[in-house]
């Protein structure tokens, strides 16, 4: 499926902004940025959206495809007068759904000690297009 850049913003903005009641619409256009983004481009997507919806400043933690810790993207924003952080892994996968070692990487990766000492103000997501195993679940 190809698609122009006018196109892919016109459903990123869609995607954002749909209200809960139009779930059919919501997976329809999941379903399409899943089809057409690229891994890179997911990663880009949710910059866009924990910048313009949650407020944090954002990194991109390098490019796709190259070591980067198991950290896409690292954020911080002022919360009640305190610093929040955000880490967050992305993986943009069709076929190929998140094991358990995968949760465990990243799980050691926001455990080293430069993430520690702010854990009670760190949100952490491991966000997918795939799913997560049962043991990754349990993990």
């Amino acid at each position: 499926m190809n698609t122009n850049k006018l196109e892919l913003a016109k459903i990123i903005s869609d995607f954002i902004f749909l209200n809960e009641e139009n779930p059919e619409e919501k997976a329809k256009t999941i379903f399409i940025m899943k089809k057409i983004l690229t891994p890179h481009g997911f990663e880009k997507y949710m910059q866009y959206y924990f910048q313009y919806k949650k407020w944090y400043i954002l990194k991109l933690n390098g490019r796709t495809n190259q070591v980067d810790g198991c950290i896409d993207l690292k954020g911080i924003k002022k919360e009640a007068w305190k610093e929040k952080y955000l880490i967050v892994q992305c993986k943009k996968y069709w076929i190929r759904d998140i094991s358990e070692s995968m949760i465990r990487e990243f799980w050691w990766a926001i455990s080293l000690p430069k993430y520690v000492t702010y854990r009670d103000r760190t949100d952490s997501y491991y966000i997918t297009t795939s799913k997560f195993t049962l043991k990754a679940k349990e993990y």
